[in-house]
């Protein structure tokens, strides 16, 4: 599991409970080799759920394995790192910051939910897409390139996230199919985040983020984070202590993160990467949001606050 460039079966509705963790959620990339192989796999059976990079349409399938077809939307092009918000039509939790950018080598674009992020500074969940990979959660469905994880809710659906990012005109478009609730096709818009003084194209600072601050996930538990000027950070969260770095991302308004967990802890032999947006607010104020994946694309780590 330490290989990033996974190929097999995304988990669309994952029945897995760890011990209570609040800010960790089952990620939409674990990846179940050894679920596979005690499911008779190995072999030819091994080969169900090939990885697909790109806009590569898979042949089609020979006898026995998932079959899954491409969605109208068509492929998704890896898009341009940036950071932008919007708004996912139809849904009382679609406002969005969208983050696309690298973890562990690999492109992810990630929204971060809730019901007005820029308004009322509150998480309720994540979508988490990879555009170079396809995923195929069932027999004869169609393709999925990632999940979201709602209200601290450890399971995950599987979703296909179509998006259009234009960085030099600040604009994104595109759609959501939501497996979860039956197929559904949202349409997806967005921009400037809107409510804030944000701008991805300035050079991102440790030192705005430097002291204390007191966070909440999506379940609505309390997590506090320490950061000093050096970039070295302390975070608490589910009872836990993570010791780690925040780092500036090259020509991008965003921090790099690294998280470990300190002996005890559930994550305590895994590496977590991911990033901090940190967002002026317009009407005075900053905003913080993290949020991580961890080695054994397991566990999800996201959090919100202000100060």
């Amino acid at each position: 599991m330490n290989d990033p460039s996974f190929g097999a079966a995304l988990i669309e509705h994952s029945t897995y409970r760890p011990r209570r963790l609040m800010r960790w959620t089952f990620a939409p990339q674990l990846l179940l080799l050894g679920m596979i192989a005690a499911c008779g796999g190995g072999g030819e059976d091994s080969a169900r759920v090939p990885p697909v990079t790109g806009a590569t349409v898979p042949s089609p399938a020979p006898s026995g394995v998932y079959r899954c077809t491409m969605p109208a939307e068509g492929p998704m092009a890896v898009p341009p790192e940036t950071v932008m918000g919007g708004q996912i039509e139809g849904r009382s939790d679609g406002s969005f910051v969208m983050v696309s950018h690298r973890l562990w080598g690999v492109p992810h674009v990630v929204l971060m939910l809730g019901p007005d992020m820029a308004g009322q500074g509150l998480i309720s969940g994540y979508i988490d897409a990879v555009p170079e990979r396809l995923f195929c959660p069932s027999d004869d469905g169609q393709f999925s390139n990632g999940a979201q994880s709602l209200n601290g809710d450890y399971s995950v659906s599987s979703v296909y996230l179509k998006l259009e990012i234009d960085p030099a005109q600040g604009l994104l478009s595109g759609t959501l199919r939501d497996y979860g609730a039956d197929g559904a096709v949202q349409s997806v818009k967005g921009g400037p985040i809107v409510g804030t003084l944000f701008d991805p194209a300035e050079p991102s600072s440790i030192a705005a983020a430097v002291g204390d601050w007191t966070l909440s996930d999506t379940a609505g538990q309390p997590a506090g984070l320490s950061l000093a000027p050096d970039g070295s950070l302390q975070l608490k969260m589910a009872q836990c202590n993570y010791n780690g770095w925040l780092v500036p991302v090259n020509g991008l308004n965003l921090l790099d993160m690294s998280l470990r967990a300190q002996p005890g802890c559930r994550l305590d032999t895994y590496e977590t990467q991911g990033f901090v947006v940190l967002l002026p607010l317009a009407a005075g104020g900053q905003q913080l949001m993290l949020w991580g994946v961890d080695h054994g694309w397991g566990f999800v780590a996201h959090a919100i606050g202000r100060r």
